[in-house]
């Protein structure tokens, strides 16, 4: 009877055991489901409000973005290779799964932060402290004024992307006036950036 007992005992934990990795594989399988459109969701985002927002964090953020990216696209595919025991990649699902949402949802509050705002632009003049241009490797040319002082509170200066016209326009130690927006959540962007005639 003693025996039969243990054997009874075993095969409760055992069963226990297995109901519970069961139920962990299927929710990370649902929760999986998500981190496709995500992390579509995250990537159009971003560009979209980078786009349509101007903010002198743009480039940090498209280089996240791609980080981001990168890191959830890499552990997909090797979550579909087998490349990590079926033990750890219910874990490694629902950590990727995870990610793309948070970058979904950052890049939704990103793009609303413009979109929603209503409050007025307010123009600040601005120094010009140096212009410059920048060549991508499919060679198109993108212009940037990098002036001073900066509008946000602790910090000295900003760098903005500028069109041509306003980049032939800018005159070094010249002054320009900035359109400056609060930002639905309080983080501001700009729209336009106008040369002051000296």
């Amino acid at each position: 009877m003693a025996i039969l007992a243990g054997d009874n005992t075993e095969n409760a934990t055992g069963g226990l055991a297995g109901g519970a990795a069961s139920s962990s594989s299927t929710f990370a399988s649902r929760l999986d489901r998500f981190t496709g459109p995500a992390l579509g969701v995250g990537f159009f985002g971003v560009v979209f409000a980078t786009s349509f927002y101007a903010s002198p964090d743009n480039n940090s953020l498209l280089l996240w973005l791609f980080v981001v990216f990168f890191l959830v696209i890499t552990a997909k595919i090797a979550i579909q290779r087998g490349n990590f025991s079926d033990s750890i990649q219910p874990a490694l699902k629902v950590l990727a799964a995870l990610i793309a949402i948070a970058f979904a949802g950052f890049a939704l509050l990103l793009f609303a932060n413009g979109a929603l705002d209503t409050s007025p632009a307010q123009p600040i003049d601005l120094t010009i402290a140096q212009k410059y241009t920048t060549h991508s490797s499919k060679g198109g040319t993108k212009y940037h004024l990098a002036i001073i002082p900066s509008w946000r509170p602790g910090r000295t200066g900003e760098t903005l992307d500028i069109d041509l016209g306003a980049y032939q326009k800018a005159s070094v130690g010249g002054t320009v006036s900035v359109d400056v927006h609060p930002g639905l959540f309080h983080y501001s962007w700009y729209s336009d950036v106008t040369p002051r005639p000296q």
